[in-house]
């Protein structure tokens, strides 16, 4: 049986486009990333998620100065448009209770496989109004990843609309609103994944969409697929 986990999520891009940026990816994560064919944008992404998942705690000043702006449901960030959330501040008190006793967990290195079945649903989605995780053509995430190569049994997707940043796209994974199961959070941090792939672009209606790919292991393929 396959084990998978998909999550998508929508915030606008004034939730997090007000984090200051951090710098302290050591180089160690940095040449652990292997992830040549990524954009600025992208590259950064996978720093952010490195750090996370290395030193989780970095996050909670982020979350933590959100909570003043908080009135009710409504996030009003100073400056910039309302939001509804669909949860309020209970999401961001349940994502800091989680950072408070995260442990570190393993770097993931990037798949140009995995990079490719992302990139493929980005460029699908982009003019969808609504988050997807079947391709038009009604593909799955496994069909996707199969395409470039082999994923392992334990693999995930998580598709993020809006930020501005890669720290958002991070925290936006981090907080989960409105998830139950907190599905975003739970790929992020999975202990079992070692392996992701990422592609960004602009999308019609959101700004930016961005989908990440996990998987314990997967076998790269090389050369045309028979």
């Amino acid at each position: 049986m396959l084990k998978k986990c998909l999550s998508a999520i929508f915030l606008s891009a004034i939730l997090f486009s007000g984090f200051p940026a951090y710098n302290g990816v050591s180089s160690l994560q940095a040449q652990a990333i292997g992830g040549e064919m990524l954009t600025p944008m992208e590259e950064e992404i996978v720093k952010q998620i490195n750090l996370a998942r290395m030193d989780p705690y970095v996050f909670i000043k982020d979350l933590e100065r959100m909570r003043s702006y908080y009135k009710g449901n409504i996030l009003e960030l100073p400056g910039e448009f309302s939001v509804e959330t669909k949860e309020g501040v209970a999401a961001l008190d349940d994502a800091l209770k989680y950072l408070k006793k995260s442990r570190r967990t393993f770097v993931m290195t990037v798949s140009k496989g995995l990079t490719k079945s992302a990139k493929d649903h980005v460029k699908d989605q982009i003019n969808n109004p609504e988050m997807s995780f079947d391709g038009t053509d009604g593909s799955t995430p496994h069909e996707r990843m199969s395409r470039y190569g082999k994923p392992s049994a334990y693999h995930g997707e998580n598709i993020g609309y809006g930020a501005l940043t890669a720290r958002g796209i991070v925290a936006l994974f981090i907080l989960a609103d409105g998830q139950p199961d907190r599905g975003l959070r739970n790929n992020l941090f999975n202990p079992k994944y070692k392996k992701m792939g990422i592609a960004c672009g602009e999308h019609k209606h959101y700004k930016y969409y961005c989908v990440v790919d996990f998987a314990a292991s997967y076998a790269e393929q090389f050369g045309p697929k028979k």
